[in-house]
């Protein structure tokens, strides 16, 4: 009789173990399908939104770009020769800092603003003003023009000047902010 009950209670408590270990392995497998939907979800959702603020932040630079080349074309319009007086396009250089530097202050996305009078147009190609943002820092700092002969040959100068509209350029290594970007000429 007690082997009867022995084999028995073996047999329950197998039983009892494989229901056991069936409904854990469902359970791990359903568990699992959801975490993996969740997290796809999740990750779709702080994809859109960052594609979201990017996208913002590159309108935001265009928007700038666009209200500064409004602001020269209303200050100079079709009288460029203003600039060829010296006197003139120092005054003239330091209003552009002035709303140049008002204008990035409200653009997250702008690390930094400049202006290069073309030699074309104006005869002391050394003046004009060039501002950066380090990281982390919101607050823009001066600094050092390039040589003539580098920007005359940058893509910042060369693209916008030859075609006559403003463009998005290919990633580039900026040396003064330690870090690659992007431009809008």
């Amino acid at each position: 009789m007690k082997s009867i009950q022995s084999k028995f209670l073996i047999v329950v408590i197998s039983v009892v173990l494989l229901i056991a270990l069936t409904t854990t392995i469902i359970s791990f497998v359903y568990t699992s399908s959801i975490l993996d939907k969740d997290a796809d979800i999740i990750t779709e959702s702080v994809a859109r939104a960052e594609a979201l603020k990017i996208n913002r932040e590159l309108r935001d630079v265009e928007y700038t770009v666009e209200a500064m080349r409004n602001y020269v074309d209303s200050t100079i319009g079709d009288d460029v020769d203003k600039i060829k007086d010296e006197s003139y396009l120092t005054e003239y250089n330091y209003a552009l800092i002035e709303a140049f530097s008002a204008a990035a202050n409200n653009a997250t996305g702008i690390l930094s603003h400049f202006i290069r009078y073309d030699s074309e147009i104006c005869n002391n190609t050394e003046l004009g003003f060039y501002y950066t943002r380090k990281s982390g820092n919101a607050v823009f700092e001066s600094s050092q023009l390039s040589a003539v002969e580098v920007w005359e040959s940058s893509p910042w100068y060369t693209v916008p000047h030859t075609t006559g509209v403003p463009a998005w350029l290919e990633p580039y290594s900026v040396e003064v902010l330690e870090r690659k970007m992007i431009s809008y000429v």
